[in-house]
């Protein structure tokens, strides 16, 4: 399982962020199989402001076949435009889920 955390720092209020995200989360489930599920978090201690958006994959070739389409998709590109007109500092890190035999 390969997991893609998104990690960001809200620049302002939740509520339009949240709006944002509920047309990502649909958009996820409705055109892109390779994501198996995805969540979003947002900060209680520590930074209160964080905002952290997980995607789950069966592989890394899922990923990047899922990286590849949201590049030319115009509806994930104006979704990630509204969402990143609220947020700053974004970075993602990719992870692997360790199954030690």
């Amino acid at each position: 399982m390969i997991r893609l955390v998104r990690i960001a720092r809200l620049t302002g209020e939740w509520e339009p962020v949240e709006a944002a995200l509920e047309k990502m989360v649909t958009l996820y489930k409705e055109h892109y199989p390779q994501v198996k599920d995805i969540s979003f978090w947002g900060g209680v201690t520590g930074p209160l402001n964080e905002l952290r958006h997980e995607i789950l994959f069966d592989s890394l070739a899922d990923e990047e076949t899922w990286a590849a389409a949201v590049m030319k998709d115009p509806v994930y590109l104006e979704s990630m435009d509204t969402l990143m007109g609220h947020l700053s500092d974004m970075r993602d890190e990719l992870y692997r889920r360790l199954e030690p035999s």
